[in-house]
């Protein structure tokens, strides 16, 4: 039978236990080290015997329990060469380790480069410096995920997507604003644009599309 105060009682220290398992144990011996401190715990649940193993000064891992997710990221729609946050926060003890994947693969970070341009943060979020995206390479624009991991196992988040603003988007925008002058619109729509994209003078008969497929969407 079990003293008042159960297995904590004995061995002098906080524990969290299960219920259901400790009213069905009916045996226990204690194991000291030299100077009388506990050092591992035999009890009997049913038929089959169990022993924890007692770390002096520190929790039982009873108390350890897998990731979790409390803070999923959400989708985004960012400008070329602008910054980014995806957020990312796991709960779980040991504190879990938190990576990034998109398409599938694991996201480089300034933790495996210092020259990366994505940053993890200490909450788990990850940080784009800026945006790249180009005609050729767009390593930023995919979907992400998070994954949380300690001893106990893993957590995954919600996917979540990162798409670069279309240039067409931003230029029928700004040519529809009403009273905006020309050349306010051409500076404004030259500052938002690849440089391999239009180029362009004082007025919009100087601006001069290049690129097949930014037409093809004004179009």
């Amino acid at each position: 039978m079990w003293p008042p105060g159960g297995l904590g009682a004995i061995l002098g220290l906080p524990l969290h236990q299960d219920p259901v398992s400790l009213r069905r144990t009916n045996f226990l011996s204690v194991e000291t080290n030299q100077v009388g401190r506990p050092r591992k715990a035999f009890f009997k649940v049913r038929d089959d015997l169990y022993y924890l193993v007692l770390h002096v000064g520190s929790r039982l891992r009873q108390e350890d329990f897998p990731p979790r997710i409390v803070e999923h990221p959400s989708d985004l729609i960012v400008s070329k060469g602008e910054p980014a946050t995806l957020n990312c926060k796991a709960e779980g003890r040991p504190t879990p380790t938190i990576e990034w994947y998109k398409g599938g693969e694991r996201v480089e970070t300034d933790k495996d480069d210092p020259r990366s341009h994505r940053m993890l943060l200490p909450s788990g979020s990850l940080f784009f410096l800026r945006i790249v995206h180009g005609r050729k390479s767009r390593p930023d624009e995919g979907v992400y995920v998070c994954v949380a991991r300690n001893y106990l196992g893993e957590a995954v988040s919600h996917n979540a997507s990162l798409e670069v603003a279309k240039l067409a988007h931003k230029i029928i925008s700004l040519v529809l604003s009403i009273g905006q002058r020309k050349e306010q619109s051409i500076q404004m729509i030259r500052e938002m644009a690849p440089e391999d994209v239009m180029t362009y003078g004082k007025s919009f008969d100087h601006c001069v599309i290049q690129d097949r497929n930014v037409m093809d969407q004004l179009l």
